[in-house]
């Protein structure tokens, strides 16, 4: 029972937060809602019926979520609206390490003034590819404050661009202004430090492994994918390979699992604060995507349960973490793909994975090939509704593909990091270290390329309304609640928590999709992983 109003509330802090992220009439929903909860209540005294306090539990966090929202919305900062089409001076500090794109670069700066005036608020500003602006450098950005609009991607689906936006929390957009530095060093020392770190890996992969073998060796790692290119990201993406290219929670779990090892002799304690620390400071350094911060939230779901003797359920921990990115930022239920392309994989993973299995018990495991390719399965159909509704594209290969690709991922990362490390000491020794490496990301690279290239092996649908994709899940749930009842099996878990063992199952989605006239192609890391 307690389950059941655990993830029943969770869900009703969800559609709270998009009652009020679609509607205006928040005060008197949350009015009826708080008058329904309390005659609930009043029932529950009179009755002792625990419907009767599910059904207040389920309004209340109805208003907690609406709650939240109407105050995200109230107290974020609207300062810059009023300076909107004219041309001005801003002066800001670069707070986001500059993200370098295959024609510009993007930078986050955090306001100070505006012509002079205090003025609080977040600008996206468009530099050239070439950019000298790090992070911490306090600039003068000379040009025009723009909102920014939503923009027609190629399969005709309308990209919410502002909204994309204001989740990651920048209010307006400079569209390549005149840039000039006025100081150094304004930011986090640690934060500069960590960059230098992830900047001098960078170098010593490019350098031990030829192009394009290195770009995708950095997409692995550190979610740098633009040095792929356009056309080979292209063959990715038509592949159903993109998830590979950007982040994923093995990155984190191949971090902790060093740290506990390396430091076997000393207390469990101690190991447990030393791979948190390590966990934060990967996060600042890749930037703290919604994939990203998902894998670390569960990761430190995992080190907390090892630490205590807890059992870890993974449902559970995918419903707190979810939960708290979305009491930080609300905005990210909405607004954000990878958010909901992570959540939606994860939980194939966990719920219909086990459904999948039963379909293919009899069908045998060459080379353990059989548990990728019901990872793919699972994962693309609790994906593909809302992949069909905001891309418009599904790819016909991405099965074939995974299962030609995925069990070479680990051993890649695990060769490229060696390999960057190994060339920040002595570059000469890591080109000959890296050519491993180098072997399997160009097999995966002509695995893309060979599936990309296939006739209709990408398919354009039609626009849909929503209602739809609401409709298809709800099939989906009804079927699983169905099938869970039947077969009295329960969801995955994991009952004891190992963290030398843990078996990685990485998921298949798509990638956000990009502007047709400014080369802003939206970031959307959408990887994951869960222990088993």
């Amino acid at each position: 029972m307690r389950d059941t109003f655990f993830y029943f509330g969770a869900i009703a802090f969800c559609v709270g937060i998009s009652v009020a992220e679609l509607s205006h009439f928040e005060t008197a929903y949350l009015l009826l809602c708080a008058l329904v909860m309390l005659g609930a209540c009043g029932l529950y005294v009179l009755k002792r019926h625990t419907h009767f306090i599910f059904l207040a539990l389920i309004l209340f966090m109805l208003i907690c979520g609406t709650g939240r929202m109407m105050l995200a919305d109230r107290f974020a900062p609207h300062d810059l609206d009023q300076f909107v089409g004219r041309d001005l001076t801003v002066v800001g500090v670069v707070s986001l390490e500059p993200e370098r794109r295959e024609s510009n670069t993007h930078l986050t700066v955090h306001v100070e003034t505006v012509e002079g005036e205090k003025t609080q608020g977040t600008v996206l500003a468009y530099d050239s590819r070439f950019s000298d602006v790090s992070y911490g450098d306090r600039i003068v950005l000379q040009g025009a404050l723009m909102t920014p609009a939503p923009f027609d991607t190629s399969y005709g689906r309308s990209f919410d661009y502002p909204g994309y936006l204001r989740a990651r929390g920048v209010d307006q957009t400079m569209i390549y202004p005149k840039i000039q530095i006025e100081s150094h060093d304004n930011g986090w020392r640690v934060f500069s430090y960590l960059f230098v770190l992830k900047h001098a890996l960078s170098g010593a992969i490019d350098h031990a492994i030829l192009t394009p073998a290195s770009g995708l060796a950095l997409g692995l790692l550190l979610g740098e994918k633009q040095a792929l290119g356009s056309d080979l990201l292209e063959y990715f993406r038509i592949a159903g390979l993109i998830h590979i290219v950007v982040l994923s929670g093995y990155n984190i779990s191949i971090m902790i699992e060093a740290v506990m090892r390396l430091l076997s002799v000393v207390s469990l304690r101690l190991r447990t604060v030393l791979a948190v620390a390590c966990i934060v400071c990967f996060v600042i350094m890749v930037g703290p995507s919604a994939t990203v911060l998902r894998a670390a939230l569960m990761a430190g779901l995992v080190l907390l349960a090892k630490l205590t003797g807890r059992t870890y359920l993974i449902l559970r921990a995918l419903t707190v973490a979810g939960m708290l990115m979305l009491i930080y930022n609300p905005y990210l239920l909405a607004n954000d793909p990878g958010f909901q392309l992570s959540f939606l994989a994860t939980l194939g993973l966990i719920l219909v994975a086990p459904v999948v299995e039963s379909w293919f018990i009899k069908v045998p495991d060459w080379y353990e090939l059989k548990g990728f390719a019901i990872a793919t399965i699972a994962t693309q159909l609790t994906t593909l509704p809302v992949i069909a509704y905001s891309m418009g594209a599904v790819s016909t290969v991405a099965l074939f593909a995974n299962v030609l690709v995925l069990p070479l991922v680990p051993l890649a990362m695990l060769l490229s990091a060696v390999t960057g490390f190994v060339g920040m000491i002595a570059p000469g020794v890591a080109l000959i270290v890296g050519y491993p490496a180098y072997l399997l990301l160009t097999w995966m690279i002509r695995v893309s390329e060979t599936f990309g290239s296939i006739p209709h092996a990408s398919i354009a649908l039609p626009p849909f309304p929503f209602v739809l994709v609401i409709f298809l899940y709800g099939l989906v749930a009804g079927f699983l609640w169905w099938w869970y009842t039947r077969s009295k099996l329960e969801p995955v878990t994991l009952t004891t928590v190992s963290l030398e063992g843990w078996v990685i199952v990485e998921e298949v989605v798509s990638d956000t999709p990009t502007h047709t006239a400014l080369p802003q192609e939206g970031r959307k890391d959408d990887t994951t992983s869960f222990f088993r």
